[in-house]
């Protein structure tokens, strides 16, 4: 792979000036970061992140009890 991307990187720079040379550099980094992004976001959502119904409600509740304990807590200082 790295031969091949020696090959088309030589290919692609013949007869650029140095300014043309910066300019696709910085566009084939550009493109190859969103490349990068997509394939994090894919392999992403592939893992497997479902979480039971069951799991999902005790979550929600446990952040309810956490946000009610904060209100009290903030309640009864600023009295």
């Amino acid at each position: 792979m790295a031969a091949l991307c020696g090959i088309v990187g030589t290919l692609c720079t013949i007869n650029l000036t140095l300014q043309e040379l910066n300019i696709l550099g910085n566009f084939i980094q550009a493109v190859g970061q969103i490349i990068c992004v997509a394939q994090a976001q894919a392999s992403n959502r592939q893992a497997n992140n479902s979480i039971s119904n069951e799991d999902f409600y005790k979550f929600k509740n446990e952040i309810e009890y956490k946000l009610n304990y904060l209100y009290q807590i903030t309640k009864t200082k600023i009295k």
